[in-house]
C-alpha cells in the first residue's frame, strides 16, 4: 500500500514570529503563499521569484528541504511599500542565511 506523502510544515516558532511581525505591522498573509493556513505553501515554497510578482506584499520564501523534506524554514521576507518605514527603508529584505 502506498502512503500519501504529507506536505512539509513550517517550523511553528517561525510561524509565531511571522504572525507577530505581521500583526504589529497590520498585515495579512497573501493567499498566493499562505494556502490553508500553512505559510510555506504556494508561491512561498515553489520556484516563484518575487521580482516578477511585486504586487504581492508581504511575500515570504521558504526552504522545505529540512528533516527529510518534512519541515520548512522561512528564509526570506519581502515587504514593499509600507508607510511604517522611512523613505530609506521602503524595501526590506530579510535573508535568514545572511544572519
Amino acid at each position: 500500500m502506498v502512503e500519501a506523502q504529507q506536505a512539509p510544515k513550517t517550523d511553528p516558532i517561525e510561524v509565531a514570529a511571522l504572525n507577530t511581525i505581521m500583526g504589529r505591522w497590520g498585515l495579512k498573509a497573501s493567499s498566493e503563499w499562505n494556502i490553508s493556513g500553512e505559510p510555506c505553501s504556494g508561491f512561498a515554497a515553489d520556484g516563484t521569484d518575487w521580482d516578477y510578482h511585486t504586487h504581492i506584499s508581504p511575500f515570504i520564501k521558504c526552504d522545505c528541504s529540512y528533516n527529510n523534506s518534512t519541515t520548512c524554514h522561512i528564509i526570506r521576507l519581502y515587504v514593499y511599500p509600507l508607510d511604517l518605514f522611512s523613505s530609506t527603508e521602503r524595501r526590506m529584505y530579510y535573508n535568514r542565511k545572511e544572519i
